[in-house]
């Protein structure tokens, strides 16, 4: 039961943490990137993911910080694949100092 416990927990944490890596590497200017190669206004992207237009120009500037459950929503609507991500986020990787 113990055993058990401690590798739910550990599943938890890898979850999260891809969570939080996500939020980390898809910003604003991926967002950005994809709602035009999609061919989407600002509006158009925000009424598909139910925010309002001034929520999503925020959110492309990088000036709010969004949930987790909104991100996954508009990486979804957007079809951002998952490659681009993991891609991002090992340039962004290499770039953070140590």
């Amino acid at each position: 039961s113990i055993h058990l416990f401690n590798y739910l927990s550990d599943i938890l944490y890898r979850v999260k943490y891809c969570f939080l890596m996500t939020k980390y590497v898809v910003g604003g200017s991926m967002i950005k990137e994809y709602r035009k190669k999609r061919g989407l206004t600002q509006e158009e992207l925000a009424e598909k993911v139910n925010l309002s237009t001034r929520q999503l120009q925020r959110i492309e500037k990088n000036e709010h910080q969004t949930s987790i459950d909104t991100l996954l929503n508009i990486i979804n609507t957007l079809n951002i694949p998952d490659e681009e991500i993991i891609k991002t986020f090992k340039a962004k990787k290499t770039s953070i100092p140590s």
